[in-house]
C-alpha cells in the first residue's frame, strides 16, 4: 500500500506502527557479529509510553530480542516521531539469526506489544 504524504503523516501520528532500518553504525560491524538492523515502533501522542525515555522503568513489560536500546525522537521520511527501538548487535546476534525478515517480524510483534501496553 502506498500512502500519500499527508495520509502517511496522519497515520504515523495516530497509531502505533513500526519500521526497520540498517544504520551506518550497524553496517560497520561484520555480518557474523550482528543481525541485519534495528527495529522501531512509533509511539503516538497520548499513548502511555509517549516521551518516556526509559520504558522499563515506567513499569511496562515488553518482550523483545534482548532489550530496548533506543527511546527518543527519530526522523523518518522527513518527520520527527517519538520511537522506541531495539537493535540486533548484541552478543550472539548474527545475520543468520537476524536477517531482515526476522527483524521485520520482531518489529511488528514489538509494535503490537506496545499497542497493548499499560504503564503500571
Amino acid at each position: 500500500m502506498i500512502l500519500k504524504k499527508k495520509e502517511y503523516d496522519e497515520t504515523y501520528h495516530k497509531r502505533v506502527t513500526w519500521w526497520v532500518e540498517e544504520t551506518e553504525q550497524h553496517k560497520a560491524l561484520p555480518l557474523l557479529e550482528r543481525g541485519w538492523g534495528n527495529g522501531y515502533a512509533v509511539v503516538p501522542k497520548g499513548h502511555p509510553l509517549y516521551e518516556v525515555e526509559s520504558p522499563y522503568e515506567s513499569g511496562c513489560d515488553l518482550d523483545i530480542n534482548s532489550e530496548i536500546t533506543f527511546a527518543g525522537w527519530r526522523q523518518h521520511y522527513g518527520r520527527e516521531y517519538w520511537v522506541i527501538g531495539f537493535d540486533t548487535a548484541h552478543y550472539g546476534d548474527n545475520i543468520l539469526r537476524w536477517p531482515k525478515e526476522a527483524v521485520q517480524r520482531e518489529a511488528k510483534i514489538f509494535a503490537e506489544q506496545i499497542k497493548k501496553t499499560n504503564v503500571k
